[in-house]
């Protein structure tokens, strides 16, 4: 499916970009969707391409992709406050919002901010109950240095690496949108002291009182490869989950932490099992 438009609009003085596909349709509640961090909103084009005739909207959020990069003021409700903007200037009525990794962070706190405004909450690889773990105990380990690229095509190569079974020449254009000039080359949109901010904030995150103020339908989406301790993480919080939120429907995936990236057409599913629950809860006849 065609990218239908983009656009940007301002909140509080910063600059905000977002892709856009196909428009409303009664008894299809859109969606918003929220990439990780030090992704950007291209995360989402192999998601939508299989969700031809739904509505979706995907964010840029701030000090990421081509929207502003203020120094100051990445917090998580700032980031929230980005995302509820987005939705009220599309007038989008209750979405389903939708996260990866770090952006499932936001969109949970997004549903726990705005409960009455939320259709249905999909969490991807992200915030499954508390962590357990100590931010000065990772805070060096999980803020690699940015590389700094001689050219657009050492990026590719270097994320073709990381995505060995995923990657195709459709990413380029997603891994060209994370990254700016800079003398030499091309680095990433985030900075690290903004990266910094971000990390401290979302280790801080109380993931259970969040889940605690969550009252609409929740799809929980975890990758099973990767380290077997944070596996291991994710396993014991999903049995945490399913002990408060019983309703919530977690399943597990086959590939790496990028599930969107491998399952493009099975996240697409998920999401439109969601959207299908949040329309029948209004009453709505999904069309």
């Amino acid at each position: 499916m065609a990218t239908v438009g983009e656009g940007y609009f301002e909140r509080d003085g910063v600059r905000l970009h977002y892709l856009e596909w196909g428009g409303p349709v009664a008894g299809r509640p859109s969606m918003l969707l929220l990439h990780g961090l030090g992704s950007n909103a291209r995360f989402w084009e192999r998601t939508a391409a299989e969700l031809d005739g739904r509505h979706l909207l995907a964010l840029d959020q701030r000090s990421h992709g081509l929207s502003d990069r203020p120094v100051e003021g990445n917090a998580n409700p700032t980031f929230v406050a980005d995302a509820h903007a987005l939705v009220e200037r599309a007038g989008l009525d209750r979405p389903v919002v939708a996260g990866h990794s770090w952006g499932a962070v936001i969109a949970l706190e997004y549903a726990a901010a705005h409960p009455s405004e939320t259709g249905a909450l999909s969490v991807m690889d992200g915030p499954v109950w508390a962590n357990g773990v100590n931010w000065d105990d990772v805070k060096d380990f999980v803020q690699p240095p940015f590389p700094l690229f001689p050219g657009l095509a050492d990026a590719y190569r270097n994320q073709a690496a990381y995505l060995p079974d995923a990657w195709a020449e459709d990413l380029e254009r997603f891994v060209a949108a994370g990254l700016v000039p800079e003398a030499g080359g091309f680095r990433s949109t985030l900075t690290v002291p903004v990266r910094y901010d971000i990390l401290r904030a979302m280790f801080g995150a109380d993931t259970p009182a969040l889940w605690a103020e969550v009252t609409c339908p929740v799809a929980v989406l975890l990758a099973r490869s990767g380290p077997g301790e944070f596996v291991r993480m994710k396993e014991r919080g999903a049995e945490e989950l399913r002990a408060h939120k019983p309703g919530a429907r977690i399943r597990w995936f086959d590939t790496p932490h990028d599930i969107p990236l491998y399952q493009p057409a099975e996240i697409a599913r998920e999401l439109v099992k969601l959207a299908e629950e949040a329309a029948g809860r209004r009453g709505e006849v999904p069309a």
